[in-house]
């Protein structure tokens, strides 16, 4: 397989997206490298894998929604939870890649939705739900509810949305509140942000619907 070199004016565009998309080609030509040598995918949840438990867990319940306590998730996967994950919101983000943790309910056909850290509990639910969206050309408009839903989506608080995206808090507050948009190259962004996040959504032409 022919790979064509690719690269980036950073100076010229955002860097949170340029890197973004430098990720993201190196993730699309690895995939490629894998299928022409015969190997496939790459399969996280084997059974040596710390969260398989989880993982294994989750595949096996049917109800769309689940809470769990963290003691009951130490209990299934027979080993503690780390500091982060005890006290970070990102360590509960849904996040595709390079985040084991996540691969075990993402794989498993769930998002987490709910955390109460100071509880001690997560809430998973089997996501049901196509977000229609408003696009220029192949631009994603994200409005206030998109936003605030995405955020919902990958567990986060405003302030660690704006630590993903390289911008201030109170952009995203204000993003979400109407009284700014996102303009295009930080829409950019924000789509791949949403795919890495497998945050589903479909297009129209008319008004957004949530």
């Amino acid at each position: 397989m022919q790979i064509t070199k690719v690269s980036f004016t950073c100076a010229k565009i955002n860097l949170n997206l340029c890197l973004i998309l430098e990720k993201d080609i190196f993730s699309r030509l690895s995939s490629d490298l894998e299928a022409t040598s015969g190997q496939g995918k790459i399969d996280r949840m084997n059974e040596g894998n710390k969260y398989y438990a989880l993982y294994r867990y989750l595949r096996e319940q049917q109800q769309g929604e689940i809470r769990l306590t963290f003691d009951e998730i130490e209990q299934l996967l027979r080993a503690p939870l780390p500091a982060s994950g005890r006290a970070q919101r990102a360590w509960w983000s849904n996040r595709r890649g390079g985040a084991t943790q996540a691969d075990a309910w993402m794989k498993a056909g769930y998002h987490v939705t709910e955390l109460d850290l100071a509880a001690g509990s997560v809430t998973f639910r089997k996501p049901t739900l196509v977000y229609q969206v408003q696009r220029q050309g192949n631009i994603v408009l994200w409005n206030s509810e998109l936003i605030k839903v995405l955020r919902r989506h990958m567990g986060l608080s405003q302030a660690e949305l704006a630590a993903e995206l390289g911008v201030r808090q109170q952009t995203i507050s204000e993003w979400e509140t109407g009284m700014y948009q996102p303009k295009r190259a930080m829409s950019k962004l924000l789509t791949l942000v949403a795919e890495r996040a497998g945050f589903t959504y479909g297009q129209e032409t008319g008004d957004t619907q949530l």
